[in-house]
């Protein structure tokens, strides 16, 4: 996991925000690093990553949806007739 994080640094440090996304949502590419960055040291220290956030596409930490009440949701709404 460590090498996969690490070319992810790689491959962000190589390519550059876009102006327009730059004057919208600031410097998306810094924050993806640092996302990436902080998961590898969760792996140097033996730790999970945490699961109760992610990074969108513009670079935003958001909170992730609870997968229980997420997946339950989605077998109340299956109609009878497919099963």
């Amino acid at each position: 996991a460590k090498a996969y994080y690490e070319a992810a640094v790689d491959s962000f440090n190589k390519t550059s925000t876009p102006m327009v996304d730059r004057l919208l949502y600031g410097d998306i590419n810094k924050r993806r690093i640092h996302w990436v960055k902080a998961r590898i040291v969760d792996v140097m220290w033996e730790r999970q990553p945490e699961e109760r956030f992610y990074l969108d596409g513009n670079g935003v930490k958001r909170q992730a949806p609870d997968v229980a009440c997420a997946s339950s949701r989605a077998g109340q709404m299956l109609s009878h007739e497919w099963l």
